[in-house]
């Protein structure tokens, strides 16, 4: 099954939303300690601050991998446009051989 651009995308997509939801939990559970409020908030900003390095680096990658699978669906079109070129020249080569004997 191939998958569209905006297919992959959308695969990316959700699996970053799941990671980050894994990481946060992760990270929350390892940070869990008595503390003051404002420890907490700075928590949360730091939190933040890495999900959203996390977010941007799988947001770059997705555009990568979508760009990529837009070339390679131009490639394999022309790849057969190609083919069916090759097909008309060679009928018409064999139709001319014909015509010349």
């Amino acid at each position: 099954m191939k998958l569209t651009a905006e297919q992959y995308s959308q695969c990316w997509k959700d699996r970053v939303g799941k990671e980050e939801d894994a990481l946060i939990s992760a990270f929350e559970a390892s940070q869990q300690k008595p503390s003051t409020p404002a420890p907490a908030q700075q928590q949360q900003d730091e939190t933040r601050s890495v999900m959203s390095s996390a977010t941007s680096y799988y947001t770059d990658l997705s555009s990568r991998v979508s760009s990529s699978s837009v070339s390679a669906r131009k490639l394999e079109i022309l790849q057969q446009q190609l083919e069916e070129e090759r097909q008309k020249r060679v009928e018409l080569e064999t139709k001319l051989r014909k015509f010349q004997k």
